[in-house]
C-alpha cells in the first residue's frame, strides 16, 4: 500500500468500498421483506393468470 500511496487513495478506496457494501445490505434487506410478504399473501386459484391473460388480450 505504501508503494501506492501517491496513485491511490486508500481511505477513499475504503470509503467507496464500505458505501457499497452497506447499499449491497440494504437491498438484501428489502428483498427479504418483500419476499416474507408475499409469502403471506394467500394463493391464487388455479388458472387465475391464464384468466388475466385472455382478457387483457380480449379487451384490445
Amino acid at each position: 500500500m505504501d508503494e501506492l500511496r501517491g496513485e491511490i487513495n486508500w481511505s477513499e478506496e475504503i470509503r467507496e468500498f464500505i458505501k457499497k457494501k452497506i447499499e449491497e445490505y440494504r437491498k438484501r434487506k428489502a428483498l427479504q421483506e418483500v419476499v416474507s410478504y408475499i409469502q403471506t399473501l394467500p394463493e391464487a386459484p388455479k388458472g387465475t393468470a391464464q384468466k388475466l391473460v385472455r382478457e387483457d388480450r380480449d379487451s384490445h
